[in-house]
């Protein structure tokens, strides 16, 4: 199973994929003609990210009370979530202070001291997206990190609804969602959102997406070593597949897409770790982008140091390759690092050798 695991890194390399191309795209939509519709859907990649993560968290607690265990502690997992996030994102909220602060005056201003303290604060103690001020003050991207962080602190909660009454959970998650996406009105195209959306990016409005991801955890490990018939597995390909290309349509249902969306994630993830040869997400290059998407994705805007007065392919080209090579920089420099540390000390703790990359289910995508 856990060769089969190795493909939740691909859907992390997808969901990468995506979110890049759409924030790319996000400064020429008025250039790219045709093409713009399918970057824009790449907003939706982060929905799959919170689907992923939903499913990684979940999958080794269902797994072991499936087997009548005990899961970790909540001591044991705060330490772990810890060491995973924070080293990698405590760097780039303060490389980003500077950056952005410096040299673009993002619409939501640093500015003085104040702002400087009041920001490094927030974004530190993963409070940012509760303040319009400080929601995308910082750096566009750091909101969803304070999202998911949020989840982090219900999950015990989350974890018990998600095993006495899954279909309950997951079906009271969409209704939440969905009112407050109901309520918030149209997804704003701007970076100075109203006041619903700081709600509607919070854990209740995403919690459709992670829901999903633990249902489809749940399912996995009360299954483990009853591999799934053909015919199911290629109909959750479509349905996986029919949500990735559903996102491209007409800008109408857009408010909504992140709760028409989640199925297909939990369809894709279950696809994807059902599917145990010819599996297209165990391409190398899809591989190699999950385990580093996390750096990746905290310095995605990495394009804005370009110039753009270039040609437009050439931008695009050379915008692309800079994200990768600041992203690799992290995941190597800080991320894994930070990673093999933990691996050491626990294994040491345990009494056993060290064997970094032993847990690829454990997260070590941006969830």
């Amino acid at each position: 199973m856990r060769e089969r695991l190795a493909a939740v890194d691909g859907l992390r390399g997808l969901a990468i994929l995506m979110v890049t191309l759409h924030h790319l795209g996000g400064l020429w939509q008025s250039d790219l003609g045709a093409a713009a519709p399918f970057l824009r859907f790449g907003r939706w990649g982060v929905g799959l990210f919170f689907a992923v993560s939903g499913f990684c968290l979940y999958y080794q607690v269902a797994r072991k009370w499936h087997r009548g265990e005990a899961a970790a502690s909540w001591r044991q997992f705060a330490a772990r979530r810890a060491t995973r996030i924070l080293p990698a994102y405590s760097v780039a909220v303060v490389v980003w202070l500077f950056i952005w602060h410096g040299h673009y005056q993002w619409p939501l201003s640093i500015g003085t001291w104040e702002g400087w303290q009041r920001n490094l604060l927030t974004h530190l103690t993963f409070t940012h997206t509760l303040f319009p001020s400080t929601f995308y003050s910082l750096h566009p991207v750091f909101w969803s990190l304070g999202t998911e962080v949020h989840f982090y602190l219900v999950f015990p909660l989350l974890a018990v609804l998600c095993w006495r009454w899954p279909w309950v959970f997951v079906a009271g998650a969409f209704a939440l969602a969905g009112g407050i996406w109901w309520a918030g009105g149209p997804y704003p195209e701007t970076l100075s959102p109203p006041s619903p959306f700081y709600l509607e990016q919070s854990v209740f409005g995403r919690l459709a997406e992670f829901a999903t991801g633990m249902l489809v955890a749940r399912v996995v490990a009360c299954r483990e070593g009853r591999p799934l018939s053909p015919r199911p597995l290629a109909g959750l390909w479509a349905v996986g597949i029919g949500g990735l290309l559903a996102g491209s349509l007409s800008p109408w249902w857009a408010g909504y897409a992140a709760l028409a969306v989640a199925p297909a994630w939990g369809a894709l993830i279950l696809a994807a770790v059902s599917t145990p040869r010819r599996n297209p997400l165990l391409c190398p290059v899809l591989l190699w982008l999950g385990v580093a998407s996390y750096s990746i994705y905290l310095h995605n805007y990495a394009f804005y140091l370009l110039p753009r007065h270039l040609p437009l392919p050439v931008w695009f080209g050379l915008s692309f390759a800079l994200v990768l090579a600041v992203g690799a920089i992290a995941h190597y420099g800080i991320e894994r690092p930070a990673l093999e540390w933990r691996s050491r000390h626990r294994a040491l703790a345990m009494g056993r050798p060290p064997q970094f990359g032993s847990e690829n289910v454990e997260c070590r995508g941006p969830a």
